[in-house]
């Protein structure tokens, strides 16, 4: 069980606020993993076939959502806060108009990617109501018991089995 913070009133988490060093370390630091290397019992054992991985005879590539979800919520984020970098100029997107739609694109992918995992996994947590006094109105309280996953341990597996510099 965990309690989310508020994240509104103040107690602003380090994921939080515009981009600041700090900030953007912590961002990266989720953002190190995710892309893994699978042997092949792992690797038949997907719901959706890989491709092996030619840096590593004998293995599979795959990425674990949830990287791909935080990668998503980063790019909004940085879209959001005008530090999203331009794409570089490519064959397939050979001047600054392509790549910038290029771009558009894939904060688009990235805010339909997010509300479909939303609607899949569908949290059903309860969020309490307070009665504010002073503005004599209801105020929702985002700082909820859930039940969670042990992210920690997601990430240190997708760690310890991570593809090269590979990010998602």
């Amino acid at each position: 069980m965990r309690t989310f913070s508020r994240s509104v009133t103040g107690d602003l988490s380090i994921y939080q606020g515009p981009p600041t060093p700090k900030t953007e370390d912590a961002w990266n630091k989720l953002l190190n993993a995710g892309i893994v290397t699978l042997n092949q019992n792992e690797a038949s054992r997907l719901l959706n076939e890989t491709t092996p991985y030619r840096e590593k005879p004998g293995t599979f590539l795959a990425a674990i959502e949830v990287f791909h979800q935080l990668h998503c919520l980063n790019t909004i984020r940085r879209s959001h806060y005008g530090t999203l970098p331009s794409l570089p100029l490519t064959p397939s997107h050979p001047d600054r108009a392509s790549a910038d739609a290029a771009l558009a694109r894939h904060v688009d992918h990235c805010i339909d990617a997010l509300r479909q995992m939303i609607m899949c996994h569908g949290d059903t947590t309860m969020l309490p109501y307070d009665w504010d006094e002073e503005e004599k109105d209801y105020t929702i309280r985002f700082d909820a018991l859930k039940r969670c996953r042990k992210f920690d341990q997601i990430w240190e597996w997708a760690d310890a089995r991570r593809a090269g510099d590979m990010v998602p």
